[in-house]
């Protein structure tokens, strides 16, 4: 008797693979399509209301001893008035809701995120800066990597201005 118990749960387990993975395969393709439609609405989102008021910069940085001086004094002036700006180290003041934290989250991904500079316009393709390893190596008496991507960063601003 426990070997037909036994054999009858295997072949129970084997058909819920099966429908699991049935039910994968069905679901996978609407959550890309889904994945998409957000996309695309994101972006027509800022354009729609970013960018047609001339905000076209998010800046994210935190409070760190590595950058924040440097960002104070070398980044964070020269970005437009009309900036968008997000503390990292005041990240539980946020509404995660936001459309600013929303763009963050879309384009910073979850790694290396921190300090980084997004540039949308119209019907282009976003720009994203991302200062993380260049403030590593800047840390290690490498600035290369920092006044590459800071120039970048700086010739795009001037670009949108």
């Amino acid at each position: 008797m426990g070997e037909n118990q036994s054999a009858e749960v295997k072949r129970r387990r084997k058909s819920s693979d099966v429908a699991g993975l049935l039910l994968a395969i069905v679901l996978l393709p609407l959550h890309i399509v889904c994945f998409l439609i957000y996309c695309i609405l994101l972006r027509v989102t800022i354009w729609a209301f970013y960018c047609t008021r001339g905000t076209n910069v998010l800046f994210v940085y935190s409070n760190s001893l590595i950058w924040k001086e440097y960002l104070e004094t070398h980044v964070i002036p020269e970005l437009p008035r009309t900036a968008l700006r997000l503390n990292w180290s005041e990240r539980s003041k946020w509404n995660w809701a936001s459309l600013p934290v929303r763009i963050f989250r879309h384009f910073g991904g979850s790694k290396e995120f921190n300090p980084l500079g997004v540039v949308f316009r119209p019907f282009r393709k976003t720009k994203v800066f991302r200062f993380w390893k260049p403030f590593r190596d800047f840390k290690h008496g490498k600035p290369d990597a920092l006044d590459v991507v800071r120039g970048e960063f700086m010739k795009e601003l001037i670009s949108i201005k």
